[in-house]
């Protein structure tokens, strides 16, 4: 489809500037975290902003093509999704015990990042033709088959929150499209079958440890459960105001590890306070709105699903990010987008809007 003057200018550019802040706040954390750490560290902000501009420049590109020029493309990226999540197994390196990435110089590459945005597009290609009353246990297992082999990829890294991620977007594809309350309880089987051999099969110890101390956490607290008591205290230091920029004593003298990773949500909470935090979970709130807005805007169910999914992809992501930050969830390792520090999950969510933004411009524009 060509874009014209016209379509141009369904572009959101709410959602747009909505992104923009949470990108800039999110380097304006990163820039307080440098202020009393070594050059190495200071360096993160350079590398972020690096990353921040290439997802733009991707957010851009991917706004201006036509999302069903996708649909060919489907069973070529479901190929490469899976060659790229079983390469890194091999020849990936690994981080805090988990083998996800791609080193190259500076840059490390987590294909599980790609692979999100990637399932989002295949399962609304799965779903796109459906109609709710054509929906049948053979359909939602296939589906399911769908995500299998990307999940086991996953859960060997093992990479429990990212796996937990695909899972629920999964099922709110299925919850979307079905209405049939027998085939819910079919799901609820294959759910606890996962998980159960998640917990023998694929699960690392220190994993188990995580998720039995979020049901004791005064277990361990100088060791295993450390971390979260440590981000809990941090959380709360914060008050009503904050600390201020730079003077966050839990994060500035790294009493919190990974304070601009999986941890960000609570260096936030101490250096701008309830107000700061709050602000953003509004930000968070709004982007989720105008993407279901868009949504409704849709013309063709492809296009729609894709953008229920991106909306899922953030609030799953949201959700279990913040619940590890507050202590309301075990601690998987999930990034909070957008704000945490990583170069592929900062690209591959900026790379989720753009298609949603695609979504927005190739409509057809109503002349009043």
């Amino acid at each position: 489809m060509v874009l014209t003057g016209k379509k141009i200018f369904n572009f959101d550019w709410i959602l747009f500037l909505l992104v923009f802040f949470l990108i800039i706040f999110g380097l304006v954390i990163q820039y307080s975290l440098s202020l009393n750490t070594s050059f190495s560290i200071s360096n993160l902000f350079i590398r972020q902003s690096i990353f921040a501009i290439i997802g733009l420049i991707l957010l851009f590109i991917v706004s201006l093509i036509d999302f069903r020029n996708l649909k060919p493309l489907i069973y070529f990226i479901y190929i490469i999704t899976n060659l790229l999540l079983l390469a890194v197994l091999f020849f990936g390196e690994t981080i805090r015990g988990v083998r996800g990435w791609f080193h190259y110089g500076f840059v490390n590459f987590q294909p599980v990042e790609l692979a999100k945005v990637a399932l989002i597009l295949i399962l609304a290609y799965f779903w796109g033709f459906s109609k709710r009353k054509e929906v049948s246990i053979k359909r939602i297992f296939l589906s399911f088959l769908i995500i299998l082999l990307p999940l086991i990829l996953i859960l060997k890294q093992p990479d429990l929150g990212s796996a937990l991620v695909i899972i629920g977007l999964w099922l709110i594809f299925i919850l979307i499209i079905d209405n049939n309350i027998k085939h819910f309880v079919v799901l609820g089987l294959i759910i606890v079958i996962i998980f159960s051999l998640s917990w023998f099969v694929w699960l690392k110890d220190y994993q188990k440890t995580r998720l039995m101390i979020y049901f004791e956490p005064g277990r361990d607290p100088l060791g295993k459960g450390y971390q979260i008591n440590q981000s809990i205290i941090t959380v709360g230091s914060g008050k009503l105001f904050g600390r201020g920029m730079g003077f966050g004593p839990q994060s500035q003298l790294r009493f919190l590890p990974l304070s601009e990773t999986d941890f960000v949500f609570a260096t936030i909470g101490e250096e701008t306070g309830f107000l700061g935090a709050g602000l953003v979970l509004v930000f968070f709130l709004v982007i989720i709105k105008r993407i279901l807005r868009i949504t409704k805007k849709a013309y063709d169910q492809f296009g729609s699903l894709i953008a229920i999914g991106v909306g899922v992809y953030i609030f799953i992501q949201l959700i279990i990010n913040i619940g590890m930050n507050i202590g309301l969830m075990p601690i998987v390792g999930i990034p909070l987008p957008f704000l945490s520090y990583g170069g592929s999950s900062m690209v591959c969510s900026l790379l989720a809007i753009g298609l949603v933004e695609s979504i927005a411009i190739h409509q057809p524009r109503l002349e009043v």
